[in-house]
């Protein structure tokens, strides 16, 4: 049964952020400051200077040195938390690969942005696509209210996965951006995550001395690689049980709303028989949502959305059973994947075998999305040309 929430207030996405990090509870937080997370890790910073919190808090002398004291952290099975964005985050990529492939767990907040060159400071999402091999486990927030959710989520995920987690929300355009935010209370917080941490014979001990991230054999080391795998394909309905746990027990569900068609891995938004789909991540769906409710008014021919919460592990079964009687479908991928296949619309493609979709690319640093090119991806989507085709 739910219980009532705390408190409704007006908060930007990195106030919500830092509230959830708040409620968690970390025993450490570790970041270097870069643009757009640095109010994230600064409210976090006063919070714990005017000891509001019990967290360590630790300014990092660099990105890589944060993403260091976080896994280090970790491997004395101890929950900690950081941030970062763009370039930060690639200083953090040799560490981030360590974290997933020892079964490390800490959350990260990843507040989306460009990577340049040319230099840049927008959103987009190529930061985040550079890591979706690390073997992190990666959300994606639409809003403010979803991007509180899925920290706390996400530290229940850690908590139970041994993995680390990394949340996505997009730079200024959420970071910065004010609107309605349920906070939910410390005591509903705390008996949601309240979860015994999964055993794991890793965790450094003086009294135990043992060794972590030793060298493998050849013979040895794709075989941990393909448990890796196993691992994360596994996890996909632990991360749903847990989303059903947490709208149960959290009543967020005055501003987000868990069915049938909004679930833990991704949201179907619009008719049910609409047979053009487009689909993409993030807060750009916000947009699309807005346009489709205008353009389905006015059709015989509705368009649906579909926006993935969940990257990786990628929920590919989810995918084939919504689309697999789709005749258009579009993927609006907000990065690039330079002389390839864009990232998104490559994982789309290779879950669906086959089945024809068309590539679409957009709001590379910054640029806006307008609804009037909504219009556009649905012309392009039914055209039925791959592309990839800049909006």
């Amino acid at each position: 049964m739910k219980t009532s929430i705390a408190k409704t207030i007006m908060l930007d996405g990195s106030r919500a952020v830092a509230e959830a990090v708040r409620l968690a509870e970390p025993s450490l937080v570790a970041a270097y400051p870069i643009t757009p997370q640095t109010h994230i890790v600064e409210t976090l910073s006063r919070w714990q200077a005017a000891g509001q919190t019990n967290y360590e808090y630790v300014r990092a002398d660099s990105e890589s040195a944060a993403a260091a004291m976080v896994l280090g952290a970790a491997a004395m099975g101890e929950v900690a938390y950081t941030a970062t964005s763009s370039q930060g985050l690639l200083h953090m990529v040799e560490t981030l690969y360590n974290a997933g492939g020892l079964e490390l767990p800490f959350v990260m907040t990843l507040a989306n942005r460009s990577v340049s060159a040319p230099i840049n400071i927008w959103n987009d999402l190529s930061d985040a696509m550079a890591i979706r091999d690390t073997g992190l486990i990666m959300l994606f927030a639409e809003s403010n209210q979803e991007a509180l959710d899925q920290h706390i989520i996400a530290f229940r995920l850690a908590k139970e996965l041994s993995q680390p987690v990394v949340v996505n929300l997009d730079g200024f355009l959420l970071t910065h951006t004010s609107e309605a935010v349920c906070v939910p209370s410390a005591k509903l917080v705390k008996d949601f995550l309240q979860v015994n941490r999964t055993k794991h014979n890793q965790h450094l001990d003086t009294a135990h001395p043992n060794t972590i991230g030793h060298l493998f054999m050849p013979e040895d080391f794709q075989s941990r690689r393909q448990n890796l795998q196993r691992k994360l394909v596994g996890a996909l309905p632990i991360i749903e049980h847990i989303y059903q746990d947490y709208y149960k027990k959290i009543d967020t569900a005055g501003l987000t709303n868990y069915t049938t068609t909004n679930t833990g891995h991704l949201e179907y938004y619009g008719p049910q028989h609409a047979n053009t789909v487009l689909i993409t991540l993030g807060s750009i769906a916000g947009t699309i949502k807005d346009a489709l409710d205008d353009f389905n008014k006015k059709t015989k021919k509705p368009v649906a959305l579909l926006r993935l919460k969940t990257l990786r592990p990628l929920p590919i079964s989810n995918l084939q059973t919504i689309l697999k009687h789709k005749k258009y479908l579009a993927v609006l991928d907000r990065a690039l994947s330079v002389g390839a296949c864009p990232p998104l619309a490559a994982d789309i493609a290779a879950a669906l075998n086959g089945q024809s979709l068309v590539s679409l690319v957009g709001g590379l640093g910054g640029k806006d999305i307008e609804r009037s090119d909504i219009s556009t991806m649905i012309k392009l989507a039914r055209a039925g040309k791959y592309g990839p085709h800049f909006i």
